[in-house]
């Protein structure tokens, strides 16, 4: 098996920090309930702080279904990417399903939910497909908002054990008038990955996002201090988002 530190699994549903993209239009669903989707296009593919595409590009997109109950809602989705880990008997694609119930309340935002990573085309003897349960909230203060999450597997990503990930996060909206359409501000996100059968490492990002002629666009510098490793090296990545 490949160093695994160097391929940590993907899917950004439960702890991606990309605040100020464009948000998915929602539709009229069945049941009372709201349908949104989002397509978009990265130039490199990190998840906490990792390459899944060995450096190049990839093509991302999920739809969810929304089910008001009372002031809280019960979600369910799936989201997609291309991935390149370069390995034999590696697939091509990453799917990825989720469920979970969301609510605000006095400005505080919570997200209790679950995520099925899924790998189709990769070899069932690499075992990369896991579960992780999560759990993040974020309170507006207006001119900040600042946020934490936790996030669980059982079996991580190769097989490799009990795992957890912790992390805070930070939004600053950009205070100009002259900008307020374009929802322009700053975040940033401070993690901490351990895994029982592989390497504890702590990763980090700044970013600048906002919306332009209606599509989400952000600009993120991401580390880790993972050494000896390309894919987990300091690196740039511009993303271009779509709802629909």
């Amino acid at each position: 098996m490949r160093n695994f530190s160097a391929i940590i699994a993907a899917g950004t549903l439960a702890v991606s920090l990309l605040p100020l993209s464009a948000q998915a239009q929602e539709g009229t669903g069945p049941f009372g309930g709201t349908l949104s989707a989002e397509i978009g296009v990265t130039t490199d593919y990190v998840f906490r702080g990792i390459s899944q595409t060995d450096g190049d590009p990839a093509l991302q997109g999920g739809v969810e279904y929304a089910f008001p109950v009372g002031n809280m809602e019960i979600y369910a989705g799936v989201w997609g990417s291309s991935i390149n880990f370069g390995g034999d008997g590696d697939g091509s694609l990453e799917f990825d399903y989720l469920a979970g119930l969301r609510g605000s309340h006095a400005g505080l935002d919570w997200d209790a939910g679950i995520i099925h990573y899924t790998y189709p085309g990769s070899s069932s003897s690499l075992d990369y497909d896991f579960t992780e349960f999560a759990l993040s909230g974020a309170y507006d203060l207006g001119f900040v908002v600042p946020g934490a999450g936790i996030a669980y597997s059982p079996d991580f990503f190769g097989g490799t054990g009990d795992a957890w990930y912790y992390y805070a996060t930070l939004e600053v909206p950009v205070p100009l008038p002259a900008l307020e359409a374009y929802e322009l501000g700053v975040y940033g996100r401070f993690g901490r990955q351990t895994i029982k059968d592989g390497d504890d490492y702590n990763e980090w990002l700044i970013g600048i996002g906002g919306s332009l002629y209606g599509l989400g666009l952000a600009l993120e510098y991401t580390d880790t201090d993972i050494s000896g490793d390309d894919l987990a090296d300091d690196r740039f990545v511009f993303t271009v988002s779509a709802a629909f």
